[in-house]
C-alpha cells in the first residue's frame, strides 16, 4: 500500500492510498484544533485522533 502524506493549511493532512481514496485528518495538534474552535473532540468526531487524546478517555484536546 502506498501512502502520500502532505501538510496543508492549519496542519491538515491528507493520506491517499493506491486506490486514490483520501482520508482527511484536519488537526495536527490541539493548538490548531482550539484555534479552529472545535475542541474538545470526541471519539467519532471529524478530526479526533488518539494522538490528540492524552489520557485515552475518548475526548481529545480537553
Amino acid at each position: 500500500m502506498l501512502f502520500v502524506i502532505e501538510e496543508k493549511e492549519l496542519g491538515s493532512v491528507q493520506v491517499a492510498n493506491n486506490e486514490e481514496s483520501t482520508i482527511d485528518i484536519p488537526y495536527a495538534n490541539c493548538t490548531l484544533a482550539r484555534e479552529a474552535g472545535v475542541t474538545p473532540l470526541h471519539a467519532g468526531d471529524l478530526g479526533y485522533s488518539t494522538k490528540l487524546d492524552r489520557d485515552g478517555d475518548g475526548v481529545a484536546c480537553e
